[in-house]
């Protein structure tokens, strides 16, 4: 397993406060611009939620850093921007598609026992099966 050097580590701690310090910050703006109509109360939102620290950009942020210059760099990230904004409008659309059924506590139920269920048999085959780990219908390893 690779491990991530001390030094490494030690400097992306303080931009991870940094972008959490700047994101609590710009919160509240957010969450009254929010409550308004019009084209900014949707983009400032979105705006804000860019400085969340997330790993999924941490893990593009080296490849755009090597990417040869400022500008090649700032491509790589629009690129991440530009491939993920499909999945987050999907994602948003749809959660404001389901919300009349997320109120249902019945549904909630069930997918709660549902979650715990594949949680339960995911314990259970590694305590006392562990052998059958590869084999199941979700492993794509052999």
């Amino acid at each position: 397993m690779n491990k991530v050097p001390k030094g490494a580590a030690a400097t992306r701690v303080p931009f991870e406060r940094l972008g959490l310090a700047l994101f609590r910050r710009l919160l509240p703006l957010a969450a009254r611009v929010s409550r308004q109509d019009g084209l900014v109360s949707r983009y400032l939102p979105g705006m804000v939620w860019g400085f969340t620290p997330c790993a999924r950009v941490y893990s593009v942020l080296p490849v755009a850093l090597l990417a040869g210059s400022a500008q090649a760099g700032a491509l790589v990230m629009l690129a991440f921007g530009v491939g993920t904004m499909p999945n987050l409008l999907a994602a948003g659309w749809l959660m404001v598609r389901l919300q009349r059924m997320l109120a249902n506590a019945a549904l909630r139920f069930s997918a709660a026992a549902i979650v715990g269920a594949f949680a339960l048999l995911g314990l259970y085959r590694a305590w006392f099966a562990p052998e059958t780990l590869g084999d199941g219908p979700f492993c794509l390893n052999r």
